[in-house]
């Protein structure tokens, strides 16, 4: 059920990017990165937030909620909800601020510091069997593409805030 609900939610995007694209290229663009949304969402047993959360976590070392929510661009609601599911699973925990004993700062734990290793090791895995036909050049200019259209898209957003 669930999947011929994100079939038909597919098609209605794929009809309505056709209907505005300025290029068949650019439609064809859009629903194939549909597609890589809902395959990736399909593939992951986690809640969309867990993984960047603990990995900014980990890298950056302990944050204020408020402070997460902006580094990832997510609203603060969603940060909390993630973030107590996280708490709770003992991937995440709440200490005290110094400079400020109304406030906590978040700080992953060393099992979420391993969940997150692991989360990623997953996805890896998963993107590896994905292109495991693909030869090297292919690989290499679909990186190449992809680093492309991220930049493109960052600097339209630079223009446009």
């Amino acid at each position: 059920m669930l999947q011929a609900h994100e079939s038909s939610r597919a098609t209605f995007a794929r009809e309505i990017m056709t209907s505005v694209a300025d290029s068949p290229a650019t439609a064809e663009l859009m629903g194939s990165l549909f597609d890589f949304t809902f395959a990736l969402k399909r593939a992951v047993n986690d809640a969309p937030a867990s993984v960047p959360i603990l990995m900014r976590l980990a890298g950056a070392g302990p944050l204020r909620s408020s402070d997460l929510a902006v580094q990832l661009h997510l609203d603060q609601s969603t940060v909390s909800r993630h973030v107590a599911s996280l708490e709770h699973d003992g991937l995440v925990r709440r200490d005290p601020d110094d400079t400020d004993r109304r406030a906590h700062l978040l700080a992953v734990t060393e099992a979420g510091t391993a969940a997150a290793h692991q989360r990623v090791t997953d996805r890896v895995r998963q993107f590896e069997a994905a292109i495991a036909t693909w030869s090297h050049d292919d690989v290499t200019t679909f990186a190449r593409l992809l680093n492309d259209f991220v930049s493109g898209l960052d600097a339209q957003e630079r223009t446009t805030a």
